[in-house]
């Protein structure tokens, strides 16, 4: 009998054990709640949040921008060697590397889609109906915390350590829905909490994985509840971008009204106006001969996706002419073409220099062998005074 009643005191000691776990959980992320402001973040409709890293090459940018309706979010990395934009537009997700674009794997557009809440995703678990488990204390980096697992659908699960005394995270670890690296574990590490905007963040992230560090991110700037544009969010432009601004003007110093003189003879032979057409991305020249009749324009636009200037002649002889080349302070305009005719090839090379008197030089000359070149046109744009 003695031992049926301490195999009962066991069992209801067990239970309550249980039980009084089920209820601590409960308490436990309601006081996370209160340590990082829920209601405050509740009221949060927007937010555009900055935070740098320093590389050996230099130092690299993200910002990141929410949008509560339709869960938009975006994120755009600024690094000395690459420009990349993820964005989610509240239906479907967009990368952008350097200008290419392309789809968003399903899973990652859904993860971005969650990315908005990422700071306040476990103090909503309840709400959102998340299944979490409490798996004990443990200690973290010599901080007392709560481990707890968040799962919020089949095989997406996160783990969070939740400093017992403050109610702060920790760390969260979670497996990337990017294809790119399925199958490997991350762990974002929190420090320097801070009361920014009302809202309690982490001024200082550490991103891991497989224990070896990756890079920290320090919260440079904040802004709440500001007025962003649903478009915003769309299939990113790459000419956007500063770095591709800067490709759309390599060809800005032709730009203007200029006179056209024959660099030998130094005669007179053209007028010709160069100007922004189509919003800025292409340069378009209109010329005419003098005395005349010939007259021909050309158009030059920068291939973002070829990573090359590209020029397409047109004349009133019926002629027309497709370059294709790159800019370089030492070359200036540099454009290239070859025209093929049965077994032979005539090499054509188009430079556009810019003079320190604010003049152009455009030589355009061909070859058979690529040795000696025969001049087809030497020419001097010089800025017109009328």
């Amino acid at each position: 009998m003695q031992k049926l009643v301490v195999i009962y005191c066991l069992f209801l000691s067990v239970s309550t054990s249980i039980y009084s776990q089920k209820i601590d959980l409960k308490k436990i992320i309601q006081e996370h709640g209160k340590a990082i402001h829920l209601d405050q973040w509740k009221s949060v409709e927007s937010y555009v949040m900055v935070t740098e890293s320093k590389l050996d090459v230099g130092v690299s940018k993200l910002t990141s921008t929410m949008k509560r309706e339709n869960n938009q979010y975006r994120l755009d990395f600024l690094t000395p060697d690459y420009i990349s934009v993820k964005s989610f537009n509240g239906e479907t997700g967009w990368l952008s590397t350097n200008g290419q674009v392309k789809d968003m794997s399903p899973g990652e557009a859904k993860e971005m889609a969650e990315e908005g809440q990422f700071y306040q995703e476990l103090a909503l678990a309840y709400e959102k109906n998340y299944s979490l488990t409490y798996l004990g204390e443990e200690d973290f980096n010599g901080k007392a915390t709560y481990k707890i697992k968040m799962t919020k659908e089949e095989q997406d699960d996160q783990w969070y350590y939740l400093n017992k005394n403050t109610y702060l995270i920790e760390a969260v670890e979670e497996y990337s829905e990017d294809p790119q690296y399925e199958g490997i574990p991350f762990q974002t590490r929190f420090d320097d909490y801070q009361e920014i905007e009302g809202l309690m963040l982490p001024a200082q992230m550490t991103l891991y994985s497989n224990d070896k560090l990756l890079r920290t991110y320090t919260l440079t700037s904040l802004n709440v509840n500001t007025s962003i544009a649903n478009t915003f969010f769309n299939p990113p432009n790459p000419w956007l971008n500063e770095k591709f601004q800067a490709k759309l003007e390599e060809f800005d110093f032709w730009l203007g009204d200029w006179e056209v003189f024959d660099a030998s003879t130094k005669q007179l032979v053209g007028k010709s106006k160069i100007q922004k057409v189509s919003g800025g991305f292409g340069v378009m020249e209109s010329f005419y001969g003098v005395p005349g009749p010939f007259h021909g324009n050309s158009i030059n636009k920068y291939n973002f996706f070829k990573g090359q200037w590209e020029q397409y002649w047109i004349d009133n002889s019926g002629m027309s002419h497709f370059f294709a080349g790159t800019y370089s302070e030492e070359t200036g305009m540099f454009l290239t073409k070859e025209d093929k005719n049965g077994e032979n090839i005539t090499y054509h090379r188009l430079v556009f220099v810019p003079q320190k008197d604010g003049s152009v030089r455009q030589t355009w000359t061909q070859s058979q062998d690529k040795e000696s070149w025969a001049i087809n046109f030497d020419g001097i744009y010089k800025k017109s005074n009328n």
